[in-house]
């Protein structure tokens, strides 16, 4: 594939400031603010030095350096790019940050996220380290169903959020919001490893957005989208986002890199006319055909006004069918990807309910078993009573009496079978 593109940069300071006042930037980007040449450039690179760590911009500048040295190195020898080439890449930048580590303060060594994007002959490359992200969008509807794919961040609110223990309310509240679980750090004893994507789906029109987590402080992702899809140019979309982060208190950067054409080799030429479709394992429900292609995908009846009695035959074996069918994975039990995925959601999310309210069903079920004890003790206690009391009623001393008797009785019988008289 070659690429026709336009690529946009951010990096404002926000209002981080440093000990003495001054404006802090712990972000670092490749290429650099204002040297993108879009006829050439096809690698991006986007770090954000750990917030509160000493040398944070040293971290971020040395993982940009020493990726896109490693990988322009390997490019102008003739090496094709490749997955072993960016594992490459990345431990030569964990070696640059051993060598350059002060180990001045061994609880806080400087550190950084790490986002990559490469554009190649086989398509895009994503990978990434911390929560700085990467977005893939095809505008179309200015909602967040536009994202084809988003990196998923390595953070403590996101684990927490997957395993139900937040929802995603609570996540915008959280305290430890800021706490990342991966980053790029010398002298690890294991060094993290970093998530990577890779699609061919790439179309003209398409967005890629890098960013750190300084961007997303005021702005969602429906927010991203809607900005993006607006019929402007994309120095103005780029001065959009800017307006939106103008109040932010960390520093951001970002990348913003435009599809504007995909030329195609013969060979991928007849691949994609072929497939028609991404890959199994690249497909999402954002890549569902909208509403103004599924009439490519729907087959008009046809009708031939002298012969009337095969109408009905020719409408029913035509009948339209709809697009989006064609585009659902399903599972191996027959239900679509997508349902089974919700059910998982769901399911995690009411485990989660259920562990957050356990003590609270623990006091009601105690309660309950308790009266069930106290209303048995009653009973039994009522039955005891009811047993010892007397068949008649004990007469007062010379108040006289009725025999109910029809018989005579014996006056050697020592019972007396008599009622109280009322």
């Amino acid at each position: 594939m070659e690429y026709t593109l336009n690529a946009l940069s951010i990096y404002e300071f926000g209002q981080r400031k440093d000990k003495e006042g001054n404006p802090h930037q712990e972000d670092w980007i490749y290429p650099a603010m204002g040297e993108i040449d879009c006829n050439r450039d096809r690698l991006f690179i986007l770090c954000d030095g750990m917030g509160g760590h000493h040398a944070g911009e040293v971290a971020s500048a040395t993982v940009c350096e020493a990726m896109s040295h490693t990988i322009n190195d390997a490019l102008e020898r003739g090496e094709k790019f490749s997955e072993k080439l960016l594992l490459a890449a990345i431990d030569a930048a964990y070696n640059l940050l051993d060598e350059r580590d002060t180990g001045r303060d061994e609880e806080k060594k400087m550190g950084t996220t790490m986002t990559f994007l490469m554009l190649h002959e086989g398509g895009a490359t994503i990978a990434h380290i911390g929560d700085s992200r990467v977005y893939h969008i095809r505008t179309n509807t200015g909602t967040k169903g536009d994202i084809l794919f988003q990196t998923k961040d390595h953070s403590l609110v996101n684990d927490l959020l997957d395993i139900g223990e937040l929802t995603p309310e609570e996540v915008e509240t959280y305290p430890r919001k800021n706490v990342i679980t991966r980053a790029m750090q010398p002298h690890l004893p294991r060094r993290y490893k970093a998530d990577i994507y890779s699609t061919k789906d790439v179309c003209p029109g398409d967005y890629f957005y890098m960013c750190s987590d300084g961007m997303l402080e005021q702005t969602s992702n429906d927010n991203l989208c809607m900005i993006l899809n607006e019929e402007v140019s994309d120095e103005e979309k780029r001065e959009m986002l800017v307006k939106v982060t103008k109040k932010n208190k960390d520093n951001h950067s970002a990348h913003l890199i435009h599809i504007l054409d995909v030329k195609l080799s013969p060979e991928e030429e007849e691949e994609r006319c072929e497939s028609h479709l991404p890959d199994k394992e690249e497909r999402t429900e954002s890549h569902l055909p909208d509403e103004e292609e599924e009439d490519e995908f729907l087959v008009k009846p046809e009708f031939d006004e002298k012969e009337e009695e095969k109408k009905e035959e020719s409408s029913t074996s035509s009948l339209p069918v709809p697009a989006q069918e064609t585009a659902l994975t399903t599972t191996s039990s027959g239900f679509p990807k997508e349902w089974a995925e919700l059910t998982d959601k769901r399911r995690k999310l009411l485990f989660g309910k259920w562990r957050r309210m356990r003590w609270l069903y623990g006091i009601l079920l105690g309660g309950l078993l308790v009266l069930l004890l106290i209303l048995g003790l009653l009973l039994v206690k009522s039955c005891r009573k009811q047993k010892e009391k007397p068949d008649a009623v004990p007469q007062r001393p010379g108040q006289p009496i009725q025999c109910i008797c029809s018989q005579p009785i014996p006056r050697e019988s020592m019972a007396i079978y008599c009622l109280k008289r009322s």
